[in-house]
């Protein structure tokens, strides 16, 4: 995200990401959230970890039906998929 901000806004980025969780303001979260949206950097998280779900999946594909490779399946729904909803 930070090459898709202006050099100003990019820094402002990094001060936000460096500071505690303590001390990071709602403002600072709400401006870091639109700017995220506005530089596409959110459908471009979107989009990676959707073509890495496919990839995993796939790979998961070749393992022996049972409760092991049911689990990482799940798994790999819930990190690339779910938790977008």
């Amino acid at each position: 995200m930070l090459e898709r901000l202006s050099e100003q806004d990019s820094a402002r980025a990094r001060d936000i990401l460096l500071q505690s969780r303590e001390t990071v303001s709602n403002t600072d979260i709400d401006w870091f959230i639109a700017e995220a949206e506005n530089t596409g950097a959110l459908e471009a998280v979107s989009k990676y970890c959707y073509e890495h779900e496919k990839l995993a999946s796939s790979a998961l594909k070749k393992l022996p039906d049972n409760n092991a490779s049911k689990l990482l399946s799940e798994i790999v729904n819930y990190l690339t998929l779910d938790r977008k909803a």
